[in-house]
């Protein structure tokens, strides 16, 4: 029965690591698009080793404005913002008088002066006249389109800051989940050491020290599994905040 529950043991660490395999890339692809990346990029990943370091203690309110200064989304909004308003102020310009400055130099050309200088200055008033109603609606159509660009802008600038909210709030959860695995992968790891020795001495079964490393197995997969989640959920955050940017043709 021993040798029967190891082979079965053996069996499933090998279906294990075909899919710990599998997940490996599925994770490069997740990784590599947190970055505004195709999921087919290289990427050359550094072992982390044991270290995973805690968020850094990030102020939501200065986050948001961060976020709002560097988004392209936020600032070619706010731009469109800008045109509006120049458009309406062409158009109420259109209502009001024009006054214009003429001012000329010449020399005059003659037998008795040839040395005489002309000059010559005018100011040159002018009033709009009726046009019908154009004006009013060339002013009502630059009014509705700052309208719509306000509300574009506050809706850009909304979304990022939902989306950075919500990217802090994943990282907090992720680092909470390391500490939590880590824990029990240390508990794992104490456990499996006493059924050794228990094994060793004749106190225990193969069936209790296998299930000992069945347990510390999947402990350190969930491990690396939340501490690769921890990483995709700092790169969510450097993207959120604008600090991360999709390389150009994407």
């Amino acid at each position: 029965a021993d040798v029967l529950r190891a082979r079965v043991e053996v069996a499933n660490a090998r279906l294990a690591q075909v899919h710990a395999a599998s997940g490996v890339e599925v994770a490069r692809g997740a990784l590599a698009a947190s970055m505004g990346l195709s999921p087919d990029t290289p990427l050359a990943i550094q072992d982390a080793g044991a270290e995973v370091r805690p968020p850094a203690l990030l102020d939501p309110a200065q986050a948001l404005a961060e976020a709002q200064a560097r988004r392209p989304e936020v600032k070619a909004a706010e731009r469109r913002v800008e045109a509006g308003r120049a458009s309406v102020r062409a158009a109420r310009s259109a209502y009001g008088p024009t006054v214009e400055l003429d001012a000329s130099y010449g020399r005059l050309d003659n037998t008795y002066f040839p040395q005489d200088k002309n000059w010559s200055a005018g100011i040159v008033l002018r009033l709009p006249v009726f046009t019908g109603f154009a004006r009013s609606h060339a002013l009502a159509r630059a009014r509705t389109e700052l309208g719509r660009a306000e509300d574009r802008r506050d809706e850009a600038a909304l979304a990022v800051r939902q989306e950075v909210w919500n990217a802090l709030a994943r990282l907090r959860e992720a680092y909470n989940a390391v500490l939590a695995v880590r824990a029990l992968t240390a508990d794992a790891k104490e456990s499996l050491r006493m059924a050794d020795e228990r094994y060793k001495v004749g106190a225990g079964t193969i069936t209790d020290l296998l299930d000992a490393e069945t347990n510390l197995a999947q402990a350190q997969a969930q491990q690396v599994d939340a501490d690769f989640q921890y990483r995709v959920a700092g790169a969510n955050l450097k993207r959120a905040l604008g600090e991360l940017e999709a390389p150009e043709g994407r």
